[in-house]
């Protein structure tokens, strides 16, 4: 069984500055790699393909790899200000879904959180992609900045004919001492209200929120998941999709997910094969002890809802530093008791 998606960081370069970006200014593998590698993803038989950076849409030689990825269900999450026509007709042309990070639902927010960006130029990118028939959705990073306006940016997908808008709380830097983290990321409380706030009516189009608490969520206020697929999230997969997709680093680094620190690197491509890569994920002793009970501590181990859960790996290893430990941000158990930053 090949891996759920393949989350192809295929750049490391961008031409904004997010705040709360993860990306390492890394070598990035050369040109010539790229066409094996992507041959490798499709014997690979993934569900669907992310390809991201940075900003994907500055790696040079993108067209010919989405050609050499056709018959995959690709999806392409940019921040949109390169989108112009032709290249939003060619994407058109090669069935790709574009997915854009919207972070700000007005101009003061949106620019405060990317710096060098321009809202005006968000929407011009995403209008584009509506006539051509390829706006998908959007990517939030959520975090105290932008907790007020989701309701706004749900809206702004719906009237622009988007289908899907997902959540991700604002992650921490490898080692959870990020200042930004600290000051903006969500408490648990924070996560109770936007989950309220996100299943509490009918959007029109399907919101989803990137936690592995949610289904915990679900469970305890009676509410229905959506059974869709966003591109970005699976589901069908409870708690953390660790183990099950496989992220591809700009340097050819392969570790469980996007937010997995540089010390998850499990395999590095073309070391050794994309196959051989995904076994390591699927066999990672690290991973397994993280989903089993008796590797965690409380509040986690006896929680009913564990294996529906499990926390966020990334977060635990990042702000706790070891894997046995709870995820501080979790709204179900008393490992976050504070108002923000993950419960600092």
């Amino acid at each position: 069984m090949g891996p759920r998606f393949v989350d192809w960081a295929i750049t490391s370069r961008c031409n904004l500055r997010c705040r709360h970006c993860l990306a390492e200014k890394a070598e990035e593998m050369p040109r010539e790699l790229l066409l094996p590698l992507a041959e490798e993803i499709v014997e690979l038989r993934p569900d669907w393909v992310i390809l991201e950076g940075g900003e994907p849409l500055l790696r040079e030689g993108l067209l010919p790899l989405l050609s050499e990825m056709e018959g995959l269900d690709l999806y392409l999450i940019t921040n949109g200000s390169l989108l112009g026509e032709e290249l939003a007709r060619e994407l058109g042309r090669r069935g790709v879904r574009v997915v854009f990070s919207m972070d700000g639902a007005s101009r003061e927010v949106y620019e405060e959180t990317k710096e060098g960006a321009s809202f005006q130029s968000f929407q011009r990118g995403v209008e584009r992609a509506s006539r051509e028939g390829i706006f998908h959705g959007v990517t939030v990073v959520l975090s105290r900045k932008n907790l007020h306006q989701m309701g706004e940016t749900v809206e702004f997908v719906r009237r622009q004919g988007g289908k899907f808008v997902t959540f991700i709380p604002l992650q921490p830097r490898d080692g959870g001492e990020d200042p930004y983290y600290r000051a903006y990321g969500l408490s648990p409380r924070d996560h109770l209200r936007a989950m309220r706030l996100i299943y509490g009516r009918d959007w029109g189009v399907e919101v989803y929120y990137d936690a592995p608490f949610l289904w915990a969520f679900a469970e305890r206020e009676g509410v229905s998941l959506p059974g869709g697929r966003s591109g970005i999230t699976i589901p069908e997969v409870r708690g953390c999709a660790c183990g099950t997709t496989l992220y591809l680093a700009p340097d050819g680094g392969i570790l469980p997910c996007m937010f997995s620190p540089p010390s998850l690197t499990l395999s590095r491509y073309p070391e050794e094969s994309l196959r051989r890569a995904w076994e390591k994920v699927r066999g990672s002793e690290l991973i397994r002890r993280f989903k089993s009970r008796e590797g965690r501590e409380p509040p986690c181990s006896p929680c009913p809802h564990f294996h529906q859960c499990f926390g966020c790996m990334s977060r635990v290893l990042k702000v706790q530093g070891r894997p046995s430990a709870p995820d501080p941000e979790c709204p179900f158990g008393n490992a976050g008791k504070g108002s923000g930053g993950g419960g600092f």
